[in-house]
């Protein structure tokens, strides 16, 4: 593995939909390969550490994309191969090695059919051992076939690749002019009429005249729903409507 390890945990939610995953191409895989296959007898089982019994030296590392990925029979590919067939495992043999090694192969070049590349190995050596730390975003589990098992762990680039992080970013912002389109205010205009005596208004009737004090041209008050002055104007008219020509912009 080049450059840096990236410190940062796989959410709860991907490593969930790593489980789902493996439990689905697990499964697939054992139905071609398991000679007593159930799907009751496959399971997958997160790790937190790589399991302490096993030997590293056995451990086989395949690069996937920019990834990797190791695998390890817990009993050597020669006991798997021997589950796998249905056979005695007292006496691995080289046959048997060579159907486990196989179904190994398959089940990484499935996983690597689901990020569209070609598994690269197997190699022996493991790159950085580390670098599948839960705290380096890497995962680890065992993949359980009845009574046999194998174990798995894999970088956070190959995680990355199996189960993309969504990224849901923000929204586009809208440009002013447009987000106000199609918003409607009222628009009024206001015409200072003049002062007069309260007691003047406590008997007005309908058809009364009120006598202002400001001329027809004097400069009005142009207002959204009642709120403060926004412009002045004065009146005029347009064929058979009134009009108010803008004088000023507060």
């Amino acid at each position: 593995m080049s450059g840096a390890l990236r410190f940062g945990w796989l959410g709860e939610g991907r490593r969930t939909a790593l489980h789902a995953l493996l439990v689905h191409d697990a499964s697939a895989w054992s139905r071609d390969w398991w000679m007593s296959h159930s799907a009751a007898s496959i399971d997958v089982f997160p790790l937190d550490s790589w399991r302490e019994e096993l030997n590293p030296s056995d451990a086989i590392v395949w690069s996937l994309g920019e990834g990797e990925l190791k695998i390890e029979a817990h009993l050597g590919s020669a006991a798997l191969g021997a589950h796998l067939a249905g056979a005695s495992r007292s006496q691995p043999s080289a046959l048997a090695d060579a159907v486990g090694r196989k179904a190994i192969a398959d089940f990484v070049e499935r996983l690597a059919k689901r990020i569209g590349c070609k598994a690269i190995g197997p190699k022996s050596v493991d790159p950085h051992e580390g670098m599948y730390q839960a705290k380096w975003g890497g995962y680890m589990a065992t993949v359980s076939l009845g009574a046999h098992h194998f174990s798995l762990a894999m970088d956070r680039k190959l995680a990355d690749l199996l189960v993309p992080s969504r990224h849901s970013g923000l929204p586009a912002l809208t440009p002013r002019t447009q987000a106000i389109a199609g918003a409607h205010v009222s628009l009024e205009v206001f015409l200072p009429f003049g002062t007069t005596a309260l007691s003047n208004l406590d008997d007005l009737k309908v058809g009364e005249v009120l006598v202002a004090d400001a001329p027809l041209n004097a400069p009005m008050e142009v207002r959204l729903d009642g709120t403060e002055i926004i412009a002045l104007a004065v009146l005029g008219q347009s064929g058979h409507s009134h009009t108010v020509t803008l004088t000023a912009i507060s």
